[in-house]
């Protein structure tokens, strides 16, 4: 993914992420907002396909974070399976229906002190099989409620969950 302009600032509203391939699959991301426990942040991006055709997925997305400066954020990605018990991983994508993975990271400094800096204003995500298209999903670079920035600590790692069915 050697994709790394600086995206627009958070305006506010979500906006999703088009993704182009090829066979009318079309694919739209968009960061949903957060949940957290556990002194981690688990924030929710949804998936639809809005093509004609059905899209192959990856069981877990690719994901580059872009810092305001336009470069990846110094932060490693991980693929885990969070939660225990029968998940429906989502193979294919039907025209219509929709799928969701999460990015889960820890905010703040070891001891809880402060808020890691900087924020990601941009995630990169690259969910299908096929072709090597990117989608580009904008992210809020404040805390405000239920738009939580997606900002791990420098060399830390986020972790990935795989692409599931559902909202």
């Amino acid at each position: 993914m050697s994709e790394s302009q600086p995206a627009a600032p958070f305006s506010g509203h979500r906006r999703p992420a088009a993704l182009a391939s090829s066979a009318g699959c079309r694919l739209t991301i968009r960061y949903e907002g957060p949940t957290s426990g556990t002194g981690d942040v688990f924030a929710y991006f949804l998936i639809r396909n809005r093509g004609r055709a059905a899209c192959r997925l990856r069981r877990y997305p690719l994901v580059t974070l872009i810092g305001p400066d336009g470069r990846p954020l110094t932060a490693y990605e991980s693929r885990t399976d969070l939660f225990g018990g029968p998940v429906r991983p989502v193979p294919t994508l039907a025209p219509g229906p929709r799928a969701h993975f999460l990015i889960v990271f820890r905010p703040l400094t070891p001891g809880g002190g402060r808020r890691c800096a900087p924020a990601a204003v941009t995630a990169l995500i690259r969910p299908t099989l096929t072709g090597t298209s990117t989608a580009r999903a904008t992210l809020p670079t404040h805390l405000a409620k239920l738009h939580e920035p997606v900002n791990p600590c420098p060399r830390a790692t986020f972790s990935v969950t795989r692409v599931t069915a559902g909202l």
